[in-house]
């Protein structure tokens, strides 16, 4: 699910908390002449008579420290309050001030960043960058040694303070007219961090990175200024080239960037098309469609190239191919289907390839052999005719066409049996001339046949998108 319930962006949302800028304790030197950034230790006193509260800071800002002149006239910063690199709390043995135990500093050094979210209530929800919310909702955390120190907030890196406390590590930006305070929560093995959002409402989980942040990757690739392409690019419908009768993988990608794969032996997968850049050795960049799952991982790519896009290929020589199809393709697919059905099921087997010496005899009705490797009935038998009426049809449409097959077809010793007796008429759609697509939103349209007959009429028929495919609603033959 996307957050679009908790749209603030985070910058605005709650987490901005009053007194990030306020000295408390930490003695933020604002007016005296800065000094080399430095870690400092201090003591904070707490609200116990019996124990100090150990924080140590990093910051891109100058700490107040005890400072000796060296012989090289450069600051030698030595810890405050203390001659030591650590001061232990008074009745503490860890020196931590609580009972969480001390996050040594520099067992946290490094950059971590957000890959999940989850619920107060323990709900995982979806996380993916390619979403403009999801990505403002982004907590990347820099820790440095050197007080250079700072967090990214969406797309957006601040220079911050960081103090550490027990297993806890608070980050304040450095923006006093704005500042942004997190408070993270280290895990006992120390590979993971969680923050609040909203109050608690949602938890970010950050984990420990050796790269750079994704985001800034995804945000490089994906930008239309740096690479020219997007996933508006390839709204629509794709099909693998084939012929009628051939079971083909077919694709639609809708406006909102979304992807559903439908396979030729049934099944789909659904995800987003993201834009990734692809560096190489020489200096050059290129460019890939990747279409990936809800947790930003990329199952399959097609190379960009030249725009407007109407073929895909999933590797820069070739691979698998995907071809563009209009709706006006698609119309003339699904009409086609339902005259084969219809055909098929009209009583004297339509043009099914049928062994015809090899019948079956039940309640004085005869059915003959299909042998017909269209569509894989030959294979599937009843369940590939049934497919596809649940890839054409819908509503009522679809529901008449049980008793159908329960009348025409009978399976019998792994063998499929078709209806040859007691032949009747039928409707088809005559789509030698084309279609016509009219009154056509994201979610339907009306398909009319260009030419028209005696028996046949002009055979308006109206299009939903089921969310996997696009099926007859209704039709009728005027």
């Amino acid at each position: 699910m996307k957050l679009r319930w908790i749209l603030p962006i985070l910058m605005a949302a709650g987490i901005c908390l009053t007194g990030c800028g306020e000295k408390r304790g930490m003695n933020v030197q604002q007016d005296e002449m800065p000094v080399s950034p430095a870690e400092t230790t201090m003591v904070r006193q707490t609200d116990s008579h019996s124990a100090a509260e150990t924080t140590t800071i990093l910051s891109g800002e100058t700490q107040e420290t005890a400072t000796g002149q060296t012989d090289t006239g450069k600051a030698d910063t030595t810890p405050a309050a203390t001659g030591t690199g650590e001061t232990k709390a008074e009745g503490s043995k860890d020196g931590s001030g609580s009972s969480g135990g001390t996050t040594a500093a520099n067992t946290l050094y490094g950059k971590w960043e957000t890959v999940s979210f989850s619920k107060d209530s323990g709900e995982r929800v979806s996380y993916d960058l390619s979403d403009s919310v999801h990505r403002s909702y982004y907590v990347g955390l820099d820790l440095n040694g050197s007080g250079q120190s700072a967090l990214t907030v969406g797309t957006e890196s601040h220079p911050a303070t960081v103090a550490f406390n027990g297993n806890a590590v608070e980050v304040c930006t450095v923006n006093r007219d704005n500042p942004v305070r997190l408070v993270f929560t280290v895990s006992a093995d120390k590979n993971s961090m969680t923050t609040e959002f909203l109050n608690g409402k949602i938890i970010a989980t950050l984990k420990r990175i050796q790269t750079d942040f994704s985001i800034k990757d995804f945000l490089t690739a994906g930008s239309p200024a740096e690479s020219g392409y997007s996933a508006a690019d390839l709204v629509g419908e794709w099909a693998l080239p084939g012929t009628f009768g051939t079971r083909n993988n077919t694709m639609t990608v809708r406006a909102d960037g979304s992807v559903i794969m439908r396979y030729a032996y049934g099944g789909t997968r659904r995800g987003k098309v993201r834009i990734d850049e692809e560096s190489h050795p020489d200096g050059s960049v290129s460019y890939w469609y990747s279409l990936c799952d809800d947790d930003n991982t990329a199952w399959l790519g097609f190379a960009c190239g030249e725009t407007p896009v109407n073929r895909l290929y999933s590797d820069q020589d070739g691979g698998i191919e995907f071809v563009r199809i209009s709706l006006e393709d698609v119309a003339i697919e699904k009409m086609n289907t339902l005259t084969f059905l219809m055909r098929s099921m009209s009583g004297g087997g339509g043009n099914l390839e049928l062994d015809r010496s090899c019948t079956v005899t039940v309640d004085g009705k005869t059915y003959a052999k299909i042998t017909d490797a269209r569509f894989s009935i030959n294979s599937l038998g009843r369940a590939a005719f049934e497919r596809l009426v649940e890839e054409t049809l819908s509503g009522t449409e679809k529901e008449q066409w049980g008793a159908v097959f329960d009348d025409c077809l009978i399976e019998q010793d792994g063998q499929t049996y078709v209806l040859i007796s007691q032949a009747h008429g039928y409707y088809s759609f005559n789509t030698e001339s084309g279609v016509t697509i009219t009154q056509q939103t994201e979610n339907s349209f009306t398909a009319v046949t260009n030419a028209h007959d005696a028996m046949n009429g002009s055979s308006p028929t109206n299009f939903v998108f089921d969310g996997t495919n696009w099926t007859f609603e209704s039709y009728d033959f005027q």
